[in-house]
């Protein structure tokens, strides 16, 4: 008769010690979160000006904060820009002036709200307290996502738009939740037009992450087309301006085709070419 072994716990490593104290400790996540919001805040310290697309985004901020219209350098009604930045921009212009300080103070907001949803959005996922505060951590110190807060382009809030748009989808218990993620879907849109495509894709990853594949697809698919139907009622409003003011069913912007062609032409270099050949 073979004699019975006894196994002793063996002691945790020091890196599973350490992986414990970062997904328990409070001070680490708040260390994290300062290392996020300073960042951010020092690179509002630099004096930026608005340039080529910046500039013409904030420029239209202001006209319709001072209740111009959505115009042109020339005064014209224009679509060459989705207007989603601009009308939201105006909003924070009405309320507390047109400066590039207000601008950067709202993207700092819209900054903390994309941190506290990749944190949210990580716990959720990947069922990891210190998952969530990697991603978080990866966030805080990721150049472009610094760089872009005091800049008036749509990157900031777009993000936090689309992000808050997923946990919506990801966190959803009741058919509200589809309606209130078509409208953010549908402005996220009329920031930037290629949103509409993020809509499909992020239901066929819910389809395919868990079985039974045949069994979840009919409810996926109709809680898909409810928010696609309302992200395009969402969109509509702008369309109908454009027939009206324009002549033209254009359904969010007319940069497109342009930008497509000044980068892929036969004289293109890879750069931005601003008169490509006719």
């Amino acid at each position: 008769m073979s004699a019975k072994v006894i196994r002793f716990p063996s002691r945790p490593t020091r890196l599973a010690l350490r992986l414990e104290w970062f997904a328990s400790d409070r001070r680490v996540l708040a260390g994290i979160w300062a290392i996020y919001l300073a960042l951010r805040a020092a690179v509002l310290l630099i004096d930026v000006q608005p340039t080529s697309d910046a500039e013409w985004y904030y420029l239209r901020a202001a006209s319709l904060a001072a209740g111009q219209g959505y115009l042109d350098n020339a005064g014209a009604p224009t679509a060459f820009w989705p207007p989603g930045w601009p009308l939201a921009l105006s909003l924070v212009f009405f309320q507390f002036g047109v400066s590039t300080g207000v601008v950067g103070l709202f993207n700092l907001a819209c900054a903390a709200l994309t941190g506290a949803l990749t944190l949210v959005l990580g716990r959720r996922l990947f069922g990891s307290e210190a998952a969530a505060r990697a991603g978080l951590l990866l966030l805080a110190v990721y150049p472009n996502a610094i760089g872009y807060v005091p800049l008036a382009l749509t990157e900031v809030f777009y993000t936090a738009l689309l992000m808050t748009a997923c946990w919506i989808i990801v966190a959803r218990s009741h058919w509200l939740h589809l309606v209130s993620a078509g409208v953010l879907f549908g402005f996220a849109t009329l920031v930037k037009a290629q949103t509409v495509v993020v809509i499909p894709v992020l239901f066929a990853i819910d389809w395919l992450r868990k079985d039974p594949l045949l069994g979840r697809f009919p409810r996926l698919f109709a809680e898909g087309l409810l928010v696609l139907a309302v992200a395009a009622a969402t969109v509509l409003p702008w369309t109908i301006r454009n027939q009206v003011q324009l002549g033209h069913w254009i359904a969010v912007s007319t940069n497109g085709g342009y930008t497509l062609l000044t980068g892929n032409h036969d004289s293109a270099t890879g750069d931005y070419s601003p008169t490509p050949p006719s």
